[in-house]
């Protein structure tokens, strides 16, 4: 018979024994999971490093296959979901460049470059009072950049609250920003757009003529200024005027 002593010994090298084991399997699980996540960063990395090669190279159908690889090994990450939905808009693919941004808004919550991107399809798809929510959304969640003021503005204008996208393009004006020139065609032919909503003729004339002179007759834009242009030099209903 085992003495009382004896039997506490066994039972507590049982115990270290066991304890052990518990460790040197947590520790493996551990360092598996450490290499498969190490091995997954550097396939996504590889895989969108690969599609931004493809996107610069226009070949935007592989930009797509690529990214979808990269989202199925990490699907919260935004970039991946982010080069896909410019993919898709470079092919015409609004539908589906749509849906990707509902997929990735659900993995990767509260984006503010994925809400941009949905601004920037509704505006296509003509739904400019949703698009002004999706771009105040980028707003609220703190990216404060000239851009967004000025797809603001766009948005304002496609719903007809020129008021609101000429507030919305004098800020992107007077806001700092790496995304933002102070020849941006589009910034001026916006403003135009907003001041010959407002009644503003003469300053909608000049902020058109300013945007047309810095293009090609052949640019589609172009013909937008010089409409715009043409519009309000024969306006009788002006403001300023």
């Amino acid at each position: 018979m085992e003495t009382e002593n004896e039997l506490r010994t066994s039972l507590n090298t049982k115990a270290i024994v066991v304890t052990c084991i518990i460790f040197i399997l947590i520790a493996l699980g551990l360092g598996d999971w450490y290499y498969k996540n190490t091995n997954d960063k550097k396939a996504y990395g590889l895989l969108l490093n690969e599609a931004h090669a493809s996107f610069v190279g226009g070949d935007y159908a592989d930009v797509v296959v690529k990214t979808d690889k990269a989202i199925a090994i990490l699907p919260t990450d935004v970039d991946a979901y982010e080069l896909k939905v410019r993919a898709l808009l470079a092919l015409g693919n609004i539908q589906d460049a749509d849906d990707t941004v509902t997929i990735g808004l659900k993995a990767v919550k509260e984006d503010p470059k994925l809400f941009a991107l949905q601004g920037d399809i509704l505006c296509d798809k003509g739904k400019y009072g949703d698009a002004v929510n999706a771009y105040k959304t980028v707003l609220r969640l703190g990216t404060d950049t000239p851009i967004t003021y000025m797809r603001l503005a766009k948005a304002y204008n496609g719903e007809g609250n020129h008021a609101e996208a000429l507030s919305a393009i004098d800020t992107y004006f007077e806001t700092e920003g790496e995304d933002k020139t102070v020849d941006d065609v589009d910034a001026w032919i916006a403003r135009a757009q907003a001041l010959s909503g407002t009644k503003q003729c003469n300053q909608a004339m000049a902020a058109a003529y300013h945007a047309a002179l810095r293009l090609k007759d052949g640019d589609v834009r172009y013909k937008v200024a010089d409409g715009i242009y043409q519009e309000n030099l024969t306006s009788v209903d002006c403001r300023d005027r």
